[in-house]
């Protein structure tokens, strides 16, 4: 399979994900976005290359964008500065393009085009905040925890005060321990592929550790051609779904480095289509 991305690639890979139908329509028959269709296409090992280098390319293109899209209407400014490129008075009627200006108009049409527009609000200056962030909610802030194993992550999150809906968890041997870690949880052991994303309760968070071994020097770094990193994107596709408050991951530190960086860009690039700001910090 071609993997140089490009827009035409973007949209057959749509395609074959709506031609398959890997997945069950989502709760409330709410639309699936091509970012979730990609995620869902990730589960055939197939077309799991192709889509997470399609991911890692699309952020890699949102972060130039705005160097690219602004650096042209700067040029026009200072080469035609007559000319209301943004239409930021609200004009109605724009004086025709000049012959010469036609250069000008084509560098703003292909910055334009060059990434679908994105909303992006204004960043306001960090305050130390006044409450803890949990304060203001009616009982303890949920969080569903993948790949629990023994459940060390879940019963730290339960120290600090909140609650663990469900635990994913294959072995029973396993889900043994991480009951008696963190209570009032689930006894049936499954994992991750054996549920639909749509079928888990909505809770405010997700925590967990997907499995390390495709991205760590002891697992060879095989990457996205290593099964177990579907465990990676899986979590992202529940998060895609879910729509969470937050979601905490841990994994090894060589996953920024693995594959040039690529495999980061891509999990990075995935978090952020969804909506997620992605802070990384190696402890």
């Amino acid at each position: 399979m071609n993997l140089h991305p490009s827009t035409d690639m973007v949209r057959s890979l749509v395609a074959a994900a709506k031609t398959r139908k890997l997945f069950k329509s989502l709760p409330g028959g709410a639309v699936k976005s091509d970012t979730l269709w990609l995620l869902e296409l990730a589960s055939d090992r197939t077309y799991r290359g192709a889509v997470a280098e399609v991911f890692r390319w699309r952020a890699e293109r949102r972060a130039t964008f705005d160097g690219v899209l602004g650096s042209a209407i700067d040029a026009c400014k200072k080469n035609v500065p007559s000319v209301d490129w943004r239409n930021e008075g609200g004009k109605d009627v724009l004086r025709p393009v000049q012959p010469e200006e036609k250069d000008w108009q084509h560098r703003i049409v292909r910055a334009q085009k060059s990434n679908p527009y994105e909303f992006k609000p204004a960043v306001t200056e960090p305050v130390v905040p006044d409450r803890h962030p949990w304060h203001g909610l009616v009982g303890k802030p949920t969080f569903t925890e993948i790949s629990a194993g023994i459940g060390v992550f879940a019963s730290c999150f339960q120290a600090a005060g909140a609650k663990c809906v469900c635990m994913v968890e294959p072995v029973p041997a396993a889900l043994h321990f991480a009951k008696k870690n963190c209570r009032d949880t689930g006894d049936v052991p499954f994992g991750l592929e054996d549920k639909e994303p749509g079928d888990f309760q909505w809770t405010h968070g997700i925590v967990g550790g997907p499995e390390c071994q495709p991205f760590s020097s002891a697992g060879l770094q095989r990457g996205w051609e290593d099964d177990r990193s579907y465990t990676m994107i899986r979590t992202l596709h529940l998060a895609a779904v879910m729509k969470p408050w937050w979601v905490w991951l841990e994994n090894v530190s060589a996953i920024e480095s693995v594959a040039g960086g690529k495999v980061w860009q891509t999990i990075k690039g995935i978090a952020e289509e969804l909506g997620y700001k992605v802070k990384l910090q190696q402890v």
